[in-house]
């Protein structure tokens, strides 16, 4: 009986985790960490690491036994100025078809460093962040760690290139601006990771939004008696404003009323004055004041 060569489907291979090392002489390590299927439909099939830039071809790789190494500077030759790669893993059948898979794993290249993010995350109480680079005496590395879109912490230059830092009551949203620089040349490269979302404990969410909410009251009591007390400072003020009107308004009577009487008093006067009467009188006395001043 003649046996059948099985015809490896590559739809149907799950070819596991791609792990990128960078290790201080300068090895880029590319190894799959897991895979399914029988050994022998493996050796079948061949695997080559694929760097991509905006869709396009740079640099192709082939695999054996699931591992590549690559001297760093042979991926730093690809292009002079800083660079960041797409890596993509290939593989291909003894029928040569082909199946890309996107790692979702970068490489970032320059002639002094070469990197991949190695982990950023938030576990727990802990926010973690390191970069998988080639060391290099001459550089330094600094955080920007941005709360909800603000800056929340500055981790200043050093030769660490991981982060550690202790959460307490802060939520919402992280991400992680880092810079690179070599404080020989003075060059200075940024770059910042992508979101992460530490979200409020519900508990801690109620116990939160009751305390906001006692406060609230507090405030609004406190407002209110500020109301009430402004409102009897005005009403006194209106019963003083109203009692002085009554006063100007008296005044103002009194005054009517004297110069009505002096009207009354002046007519009098004129009319006395310009009788028969009056007029003899009038020069009665002028003339006894004459006599007076002579005598």
């Amino acid at each position: 009986m003649q046996h059948v060569k099985e015809k490896i489907e590559l739809k149907d291979i799950d070819v596991g985790e791609l792990d990128i090392k960078i290790a201080c002489d300068g090895d880029i390590k590319f190894e799959i960490c897991s895979n399914s299927g029988t050994e022998d439909n493996y050796l079948k099939i061949s695997k080559q690491i694929v760097l991509k830039q905006f869709d396009k071809e740079v640099a192709r790789y082939k695999m054996e036994n699931n591992q590549l190494i690559v001297k760093s500077n042979v991926i730093k030759e690809i292009d002079k100025e800083l660079q960041t790669y797409n890596v993509f893993l290939e593989i291909r059948n003894e029928n040569n078809e082909t199946l890309e898979i996107n790692t979702n794993k970068t490489l970032t290249v320059h002639k002094d460093f070469i990197f991949d993010l190695v982990n950023f995350e938030i576990n727990n109480n802990e926010l973690y962040f390191s970069l998988n680079i080639e060391n290099s005496e001459d550089i330094e590395y600094a955080f920007y760690i941005y709360l909800n879109g603000s800056i929340y912490k500055k981790v200043m230059y050093s030769s660490n290139n991981n982060l550690i830092l202790r959460l307490e009551d802060e939520y919402g949203e992280f991400k992680v601006k880092y810079f690179i620089r070599n404080f020989k040349t003075k060059e200075k490269w940024s770059f910042i990771t992508k979101t992460l979302v530490r979200n409020e404990p519900d508990q801690m969410k109620i116990n939160r939004l009751e305390n906001e909410l006692a406060k609230l009251k507090k405030e609004l009591k406190k407002q209110k008696n500020n109301v009430e007390s402004l409102q009897k400072i005005i009403i006194e003020q209106k019963k003083k404003e109203i009692d002085l009107g009554e006063k100007i308004i008296s005044m103002l009577i009194k005054e009517k009323k004297l110069l009505n009487s002096h009207k009354k008093l002046v007519k009098k006067y004129e009319a006395l004055r310009n009788s028969k009467l009056g007029k003899l009188t009038y020069a009665y006395w002028k003339f006894k004041k004459r006599i007076m001043m002579r005598g």
